[in-house]
């Protein structure tokens, strides 16, 4: 069965057409036990449910991905800069050292 799913699930993510009867739903009211009040619940497609579940799953892991991705990469610029911040503080301070042995500082 699943594989049956899977190959539905793909046609319908690469044609962006989602059957219109997967996102009706009877609204059915239910009693609560309590006076009058009737509580009302949505009955939905089960198929629409699960093809959202996935959709939403991969959604997420697809978020975590570019989430990590994000902060590998801030990283790594992180990483350039502060070599790059340190090298011009060495460099700097070997131009003072030679200014003031020079005696060509203020």
């Amino acid at each position: 069965m699943l594989p049956l799913y899977t190959k539905m699930f793909n046609i319908i993510l690469e044609t962006r057409i989602i059957p219109t009867c997967w996102s009706e739903g009877y609204i059915i009211p239910i009693y609560k036990g309590k006076g009058d009040f009737m509580a009302p619940k949505t009955i939905l497609s089960c198929l629409g449910k699960l093809f959202t579940a996935v959709l939403n799953e991969r959604l997420t892991k697809f978020r975590q991905h570019l989430q990590e991705m994000a902060v590998k990469k801030l990283f790594f610029v992180t990483n350039v800069l502060y070599n790059w911040i340190s090298q011009l503080k060495i460099s700097c301070t070997k131009c003072m050292i030679k200014k003031f042995i020079s005696g060509n500082c203020y």
